[in-house]
């Protein structure tokens, strides 16, 4: 299996700088444990190296290697993995039974025996369940998932790209929405085209949206409330207005 490089233009032809990462089987050893290093960055300075939209993907094309695309101050990713949106509401409010209470481990985590006295009541949030938290955040800041330029990812999520104000950083994750990060300057999500380590699956690029990779639309003021948090110290809104 190889990552589909050509993919990877819808990037950077708009612009976009790709950053080489390891291949998608790739292994590393960190502090004495074997890790998947797939999504992880080639380069230690990868955050500050001058890259080429040329030679990056002639590279990894000859050793197989993922991609990666760094993000700006003026780019903001909206990073969903379902896989950690959590319990539904109605499964958290069986975990508060006294019976399947007494079951969660010493973290107040459920452990093996809740899930198995909860039975089909366990049930975790998809993408396709009601009230999950992609469609909760795209409710409460007046979304639409069609506006966006998006990339389908590996895991099930989506890449949701959009402009943002450079004065304004912005928090990696909020509570109430589990499962979601935030992602911008000094951060770097995996490039269309590559290949999921935990998966195997491609990262696919929705095709409606390809013209939007050039033209980002902004984020809502609404997302900016949520989210922002400015570098100096400057209200959000005066920030979201620069």
């Amino acid at each position: 299996m190889k990552p589909n490089y050509d993919d990877s233009r819808i990037v950077s032809d708009a612009g976009f700088t790709l950053i080489p990462l390891h291949p998608y089987d790739a292994m590393v050893s960190v502090k004495g444990k074997k890790k998947q290093a797939g999504k992880r960055p080639l380069d230690n300075k990868w955050t500050t190296k001058l890259y080429n939209n040329v030679d990056v993907p002639a590279e990894a094309e000859t050793s197989g290697r993922n991609l990666g695309v760094r993000l700006t101050a003026t780019q903001l990713v909206v990073d969903v993995d379902p896989r950690n949106f959590g319990l539904t509401d109605e499964a958290k409010e069986r975990l508060q039974e006294p019976e399947i209470k007494a079951t969660l481990d010493k973290n107040g985590k459920p452990s093996d025996a809740t899930k198995a006295l909860m039975g089909a009541s366990w049930v975790e949030h998809t993408l396709d369940t009601p009230g999950n938290p992609l469609e909760r955040l795209l409710d409460d800041c007046g979304m639409d998932l069609a506006d966006y330029p998006r990339v389908e990812t590996g895991s099930g999520g989506y890449h949701i790209y959009m402009a943002k104000p450079e004065a304004l950083s912005v928090k990696d994750s909020l509570p109430k929405y589990p499962g979601i990060e935030y992602k911008s300057l000094g951060r770097q999500v995996v490039a269309p085209g590559s290949i999921h380590p935990d998966t195997g699956r491609h990262y696919v690029a929705v095709e409606d949206a390809f013209a939007d990779f050039k033209a980002l639309p902004e984020m809502p003021q609404k997302l900016s409330e949520l989210i922002g948090r400015s570098r100096n110290n400057q209200n959000w809104s005066e920030c979201a207005r620069r």
